[in-house]
């Protein structure tokens, strides 16, 4: 029943995204169109589907399903009309606009608790990142492609590299084998980001930014006065895996605890946005 296509978001290599609205609904619905050569790369697409469909949670983007049309699977997901985080960032960065420490705890809080429930399905995003996190009409943010998302074995370590760098932990980078805690540091790369308008480590060529983050402490906080902020960020940027606290534990600190399943401050978001 899909037959209109209202915009089309984005173009890559083998596919594009398109805004649709669905003709009977007249709900609006995002498709991502995946070209496939083989069939190995169509039960890649088919497993980013299977995974989205075990995440049923108001914190993740949905997944209604696929369908397949001349060698393109189309990926049929929920839309989010305020678009990614990186544009709310870049809008922040425009405008010379910082968040407010409620600002920064209510989107702590909900990206805690999409992450806490992605890991609860025993699910490695391994990709977070703020294009891949989205905000819906309600201001909910919402946590999407799992694209190369990977499933926990029994031994709940796994060692292949995935993942955006400026993203990625030093584990990964050191091809370590790691856990669920991937999520965490990538996480803190993006809570900094959010508050500093800035990245945490030396960017300037790809040989300095895989020293940096393996080796430096972050940027120091100038944007952020929270003491309770600052400290959860670094704890979240620890080297050491073990010491990052997991999504669950974020949700304990009472600063988080508070705005948990709250809705979004919806009067300050979208000032950001005008």
């Amino acid at each position: 029943s899909i037959v209109i296509e209202e915009n089309t978001l984005g173009h890559g290599a083998f596919g594009k995204t398109g805004v649709f609205r669905d003709a009977i609904s007249k709900k609006q619905v995002l498709i991502k169109s995946i070209q496939f050569f083989n069939e190995s790369d169509l039960e890649a697409s088919k497993k980013e589907v299977s995974v989205m469909q075990i995440l049923k949670s108001e914190f993740v983007v949905k997944c209604y399903g696929y369908f397949i049309k001349e060698k393109t699977i189309n990926i049929v997901m929920e839309y989010c009309e305020k678009g990614d985080l990186q544009k709310f960032i870049d809008n922040l960065q425009k405008e010379h606009k910082i968040i407010s420490e409620q600002e920064f705890f209510d989107l702590a809080s909900q990206l805690a608790s999409g992450l806490s429930f992605i890991h609860s399905k025993q699910v490695i995003h391994r990709d977070l990142k703020p294009s891949n996190i989205f905000i819906s009409g309600n201001n909910r943010i919402k946590i999407g492609d799992f694209g190369i998302s990977m499933i926990m074995d029994e031994q709940d370590y796994a060692n292949t590299v995935a993942g955006t760098k400026l993203f990625l932990s030093p584990e990964m980078l050191k091809k370590w084998s790691y856990t669920e805690k991937v999520d965490q540091w990538s996480l803190g790369i993006i809570l900094f980001i959010l508050a500093e308008l800035k990245y945490p480590f030396d960017i300037s060529n790809e040989l300095n930014l895989v020293n940096s983050i393996t080796n430096d402490i972050p940027a120091p906080f100038v944007n952020l006065k929270n003491e309770t902020a600052q400290k959860l960020i670094l704890l979240l940027l620890s080297k050491d895996a073990s010491k990052r606290p997991t999504s669950d534990e974020l949700l304990q600190i009472p600063e988080i605890a508070s705005f948990q399943m709250s809705e979004f401050n919806k009067e300050k978001i979208l000032n950001h946005y005008h």
